[in-house]
Formats: structure tokens, sequence, C-alpha cells
């Protein structure tokens, strides 16, 4: 599956905010899409996207 690395940190930020409507949801026996507005919190997505961004320029640059 080669997907363009550029692709990699939004997917990753979805997959992550996701997660947030799968915990509250496990949590508040109830969707709660409030959650994808709410910032910070667990997990977060400004990490998840800066840590994607490093991998993918690590991996873009063969750095490892």
């Amino acid at each position: 599956m080669n997907i363009p690395l550029f692709l990699v940190p939004l997917i990753v930020g979805g997959i992550i905010q996701a997660c947030k409507v799968v915990i509250d949801f496990a949590i508040e026996k109830q969707i709660n899409l409030s959650s994808l507005r709410r910032a910070g919190g667990f997990p977060s997505v400004h990490s998840g996207i800066s840590s994607s961004v490093c991998v993918v320029i690590g991996l873009s640059t063969g750095r490892s």
C-alpha cells in the first residue's frame, strides 16, 4: 500500500479524532460528537500529527 507521505498526518489526525469519540462512547454510553471540537485531552491530535510529521520527514530523507 503506497500512499503519499503528506496524507499520513491527516490520516493519523482522523484516527485520533475517531478514538476520542470511541473513548467518550465507552465512558458515557452515548455518542458525543462534541468531543471532535474539544481541544487538548487524550489522545492529543496535535501530538499525533506532530509525531507523524517527524516520522514522515525521517522516512523521506532516509534517516532513522
